[in-house]
């Protein structure tokens, strides 16, 4: 499943991966843009502030960041907070609008 979620200054790409209904990996790729006019109004600018990736392999048990293209961390521990609950919620209310 592709979800992308889009603000003034923030951009969030999601591929959820699902296997027998159970979310097994999340790839999330937020990239921020730096302001206009010093931040006193909410619009982007087309300077890329930061962009970021994190993978969340929740079969295996890893997890990474990466950060302007560097790995950042690896960890075996949950880096990010994952909100698997929104994801299953999306994806149930999409069956069901499909199915009619």
């Amino acid at each position: 499943m592709k979800l992308r979620i889009s603000s003034e200054l923030s951009t969030s790409n999601n591929l959820i991966e699902f296997q027998n209904d159970s979310i097994i990996k999340i790839i999330e790729h937020l990239t921020v843009f730096g302001v206009n006019d010093g931040g006193r109004t909410a619009r982007r600018n087309s300077n890329l502030d930061t962009d970021t990736i994190y993978i969340s392999n929740l079969k295996n048990n890893s997890y990474q960041i990466y950060a302007n293209g560097k790995l950042l961390k690896t960890s075996n521990q949950k880096s990010v907070i994952i909100n698997e609950s929104y994801f299953y919620k999306i994806k149930n209310v999409t069956e069901m609008v499909y199915a009619k």
